[in-house]
């Protein structure tokens, strides 16, 4: 797997591993020539944006156990402010239209708790997102089932903000590049 903190996360290793890398083993020209008219263009631009990436990844969980965890008061004994979101709606129907552009694979790991409003305001919702909502979001993104521009807007809580941004920036420079399968090919064959 291509960029995920494996080590951060505590995830340990089965069978041989080997470690290649087209940029640490000079493998920018070839695969230039390979993704040439598809869209690659330049793949040191991705690494840095990536390195960020993982970054703030590392960060939102401490081990994979960690991305199922509420941290909040109010679905667990954690006193955590940073996973929960409200957003505000003026209705009924507003607050619901609100609801439905979570996309489904999040669900699962949020909590909603609905409010009841007045005439044209309070009916608000709150959000309470374990780091595996953030992961199924993401997951939504790389899919297309979420697109970018959505995945920027969509309100996250603050502990997911900062990670966001990284994963923004690194989906305009190139996220998809290290996944195409020329990079896999340039890694093996160089291995």
């Amino acid at each position: 797997m291509t960029y995920l903190p494996f080590t951060g996360w505590g995830f340990t290793r089965y069978g041989v591993t080997k470690t290649a890398s087209i940029i640490y083993n000079n493998l920018e020209g070839e695969w230039e020539k390979l993704v040439h008219g598809k869209g690659g263009f330049d793949y040191n631009a991705s690494v840095w944006t990536m390195g960020k990436t993982l970054e703030v990844l590392e960060k939102i969980a401490t081990d994979r156990n960690d991305c199922y965890i509420y941290t909040c008061s109010c679905h667990s004994s954690g006193n955590s402010t940073d996973i929960t979101i409200t957003n505000y709606g003026i209705s009924e129907s507003s607050r619901e239209k609100a609801i439905e552009k979570i996309p489904k694979n999040a669900l699962p790991y949020c909590k909603i708790t609905r409010y009841i409003g007045g005439p044209v305001s309070g009916w608000n919702f709150d959000v309470c997102q374990t780091p595996e909502y953030f992961m199924q979001l993401l997951a939504a993104t790389m899919g297309g089932e979420l697109g970018l521009v959505k995945f920027a807007t969509l309100n996250i809580a603050d502990r997911y903000e900062s990670a966001k941004g990284k994963i923004s920036s690194s989906r305009i420079f190139g996220i998809e590049e290290p996944h195409y399968c020329e990079s896999y090919y340039c890694i093996v064959s160089n291995t």
